[in-house]
């Protein structure tokens, strides 16, 4: 994943996302909010929140998980390579419609009331809406839509504050692309990306890489249902525990595993107090290299935050970011270390398992 190379990248990129929340906002006990009405933070923390809470509302009302979402990228026109408005996401919803959501984020000093930064959004919404109505003649829209959402988070620092999101919802055309394929593509770069990020290496990762260049490559992708991924032998991929009494795949061999949960992927050192636990419900694998399109249209897991005891498993160079001799760890083969803790997980709809943990809790 661009960005994403190594593990080094992931864990400055979540360090700094880590320290802006911790600094920047708290739970009030009924949503998030700022410390207080006097904290300002950092515009890009509102900005991100704004990201979070536009792509959580359309999901909702459009029955959707992370994975339908695509960050649009900003293209050029004409001999100078005029740059093109565009909204920030872009989703295939349902089965028949193309949504985008330009979201945004502010801090205001009462979110109850529509602050002029809520009006300011909104016409900056609907401005970059007209722009791409009215197009010069060497231009079209690079990404036509059914449904066009301007979403606007608020957030302030009151006592029991709530977040709130504002709708913006300017008309607009038709597209003439089929919205099923769209979110099949969309889907299937999110499993490529997510199990090449938890097993780069193993050959279902590569796989399903090859697959999704096949499938760009078709003027139509649905072309490939029911075609299952197979391995350098020629065989199919199959699945199997690793013991009688295991809830987890071979897959998950050597990585950090949920015990008694069917999931597991990476843990990420980032401070000498907290590791990032990145992991996926295996239930995902099947999904992946089976390649039956309808169920990995229809997939979509409970969303819930839980506390679960898990099986830490780090190199022995990472764990000495913690200081070895202040937490009790399992030594293993190959300069490995592992530990058994516990700690609130966040399980998504698109499958995903995501924690940051203390090991010396």
């Amino acid at each position: 994943m661009p960005g994403y190379e190594s593990t080094e990248a992931v864990r400055r990129d979540l360090s700094r996302a880590v320290n802006a929340i911790d600094t920047a906002l708290i739970h009030n006990g009924v949503s998030l909010a700022l410390p207080s009405p006097q904290t300002r933070p950092p515009n890009d923390v509102a900005e991100h929140l704004g990201e979070a809470v536009g792509l959580a509302v359309a999901s909702k009302l459009h029955g959707l998980t992370e994975a339908d979402w695509q960050r649009l990228e900003v293209k050029g026109f004409g001999k100078n390579k005029k740059l093109t408005p565009s909204f920030d996401y872009q989703l295939a919803a349902e089965e028949n419609r193309f949504v985008q959501v330009e979201t945004k984020g502010s801090v205001v000093d009462r979110n109850q009331l529509k602050a002029s930064v809520v009006s300011l959004h909104k016409a900056n919404i609907t401005k970059k809406k007209v722009k791409l109505s009215t197009l010069p003649s060497d231009a079209e829209d690079p990404y036509p839509a059914d449904v066009r959402y301007g979403t606007i988070t608020t957030v302030d620092g009151r006592i029991d504050s709530r977040l709130r999101c504002w709708l913006v919802d300017p008309p607009a055309e038709g597209l003439p692309i089929e919205p099923r394929a769209y979110k099949l593509l969309s889907r299937m770069t999110f499993l490529a990306r997510w199990l090449g990020l938890v097993s780069p290496r193993s050959q279902l990762t590569s796989a399903l890489a090859s697959r999704l260049n096949a499938l760009l490559a078709l003027n139509d992708p649905l072309d490939l249902d029911s075609v299952p991924l197979v391995r350098g032998s020629g065989e199919e991929f199959k699945f199997f525990l690793s013991s009688a009494n295991s809830d987890h795949y071979t897959f998950f061999g050597g990585r950090s595993r949920l015990l008694g949960f069917p999931g597991g992927g990476l843990a990420i050192v980032l401070s000498e107090k907290s590791i990032a636990f990145i992991g996926i419900n295996q239930n995902l694998l099947p999904l992946a290299a089976d390649q039956r399109f309808d169920e990995i249209l229809e997939y979509g897991a409970t969303s819930t935050t839980e506390r679960w005891p898990i099986e830490l498993v780090l190199r022995h160079d990472e764990a000495s970011r913690l200081g070895v001799d202040s937490v009790p760890w399992e030594e293993m083969d190959r300069g490995h270390v592992k530990l058994r803790t516990e700690g609130n997980f966040h399980f998504i709809r698109s499958g995903l398992v995501f924690g940051i943990l203390d090991p010396r809790v």
